[in-house]
């Protein structure tokens, strides 16, 4: 088990963020538009952001085409994720990333009903 202690960020650009990506789930931001409201499935290019991030969610993959999102917003888009194209400029997500930060607790979670307490075990 681990306990986040903090988080990193790295260079704005989409092959940082790839990069990242590789070593697991990464913590981005974008500009949501009016037309993202109407994404469904497919790979989104919205070309109607306005320069600033306003909602942040979790980058959890990556094909030759999109970076794999996934949002918070349930089952909304393609079953809570959409598709951001790669080689394009994604509403700024592909500027605003963290990744977090983690410290042993030297304790192993062997029980999957395990629900963290108070005490920081």
């Amino acid at each position: 088990a681990a306990t986040i202690t903090g988080t990193n960020s790295f260079r704005k650009g989409e092959s940082n963020m790839i990069r990242a990506l590789n070593s697991g789930a990464v913590s981005v931001a974008y500009e949501v538009t009016d037309e993202f409201y109407k994404y469904q499935e497919g790979i989104i290019r919205d070309n109607t952001c306005k320069s600033w991030a306003n909602h942040a969610v979790t980058a959890v993959g990556y094909s030759h085409s999109a970076m794999i999102v996934k949002i918070s917003w349930g089952s909304w888009g393609m079953s809570g994720y959409f598709y951001s194209a790669r080689g394009h400029h994604g509403c700024l997500i592909y500027n605003h990333g963290n990744v977090p930060t983690w410290s042993s607790t030297n304790k192993s979670n062997t029980n999957p009903e395990y629900i963290p307490s108070d005490n920081n075990d």
